[in-house]
């Protein structure tokens, strides 16, 4: 009767770790399927970048993110994103589109982001009107 009980917690025990291994697996498949590679997921960078350097991410704005698509001629229809730390005084500036309900990175001179000093930013992003 005890190796009867024994091997039902045990059953019980093993599906539980492999259905918790499975869900993270899925997450990550989810990316890598989807974006090409797990860190192009915006949000696995996002995470990231929050964790490690406590950074603020905002989303720019119509004309300022055409104008920072124009700069690095990209024609791609994407979401500009910039993220600052107080442990930096550069901005971080990350570019990334919807694939699927899931936003993945469009990588600039091969890199997931560019980082610039914010008086160079504030040139990228102003328009000749605006200066």
């Amino acid at each position: 009767m005890t190796w009867l009980r024994l091997s039902i917690v045990a059953c019980i025990m093993s599906t539980c770790l492999i259905g918790y291994k499975a869900v993270a697996q899925t997450n990550n498949e989810v990316y890598e399927q989807t974006c090409g590679a797990v860190g192009d997921a915006l949000a696995v960078l996002q995470q990231f970048f929050e964790g490690r350097w406590n950074a603020r991410r905002a989303e720019l704005d119509y004309q300022a993110a055409r104008n920072y698509l124009n700069y690095h001629d990209i024609e791609d229809d994407a979401s500009v994103y910039v993220f600052q730390s107080r442990f930096f005084k550069d901005f971080a500036v990350v570019v990334a589109r919807p694939v699927n309900d899931i936003m993945c990175i469009v990588k600039i001179d091969g890199r997931l982001h560019k980082e610039y000093p914010p008086d160079v930013l504030h040139k990228i992003l102003s328009t000749e009107k605006a200066i």
